[in-house]
């Protein structure tokens, strides 16, 4: 059963997104359905722009510069180092609409998004992260003209933007 088929689940969805636009960045798109993605990120990994470009994380305490996670590795391998990575990391996530979908489809939603945020997180979702990714509905709406598979697009692209404004520096940043 979808969150939304729950009492009170319109109130509980408000009041979750309404107490995290005060910690994380609020992002939306007025397509209809509504949807929302927001995201608390602590990453192990470094956070890459659209272009491919390090712009948190992976930073020389020496240089300053932001590496590429792999071009360090590739890097540290040849030097023969060994390679460690530390514990305690996590990204959590929130994906809420209020299109109309069946549990097995907000699943679809939920693992279509989690796994579109390796783009913007390298190394994402590591043996060392807690990594979590919840989808939710209210079920208020019935778009027949938006696909599931659309809907994650769409879901996939605004995780990319949160993620990318969670943190300083950024124009929509909230850090």
């Amino acid at each position: 059963m979808a969150l939304g088929d729950q009492p009170g689940a319109e109130e509980f969805l408000t009041s979750l997104a309404l107490s995290l636009l005060d910690k994380v960045g609020p992002f939306a798109r007025s397509v209809p359905p509504g949807l929302g993605v927001f995201i608390v990120v602590n990453a192990l990994g470094a956070i890459l722009d659209r272009q491919g470009h390090v712009v948190r994380g992976n930073r020389d305490p020496e240089t300053g510069l932001r590496r590429h996670p792999v071009e360090e590795l590739e890097e540290r391998l040849a030097r023969g180092e060994a390679i460690t990575s530390p514990f305690g990391n996590t990204t959590l996530s929130l994906v809420v609409t209020n299109q109309r979908l069946r549990p097995d489809a907000l699943r679809q939603l939920g693992r279509q998004v989690h796994t579109s945020m390796a783009r913007a997180i390298q190394p994402f979702h590591t043996s060392h992260d807690g990594d979590v990714l919840y989808a939710v509905t209210t079920n208020e709406v019935d778009n027949a003209a938006l696909s599931n598979v659309a809907l994650g697009l769409l879901a996939s692209e605004l995780a990319w933007d949160a993620i990318l404004a969670s943190g300083p520096g950024h124009p929509l940043g909230y850090g």
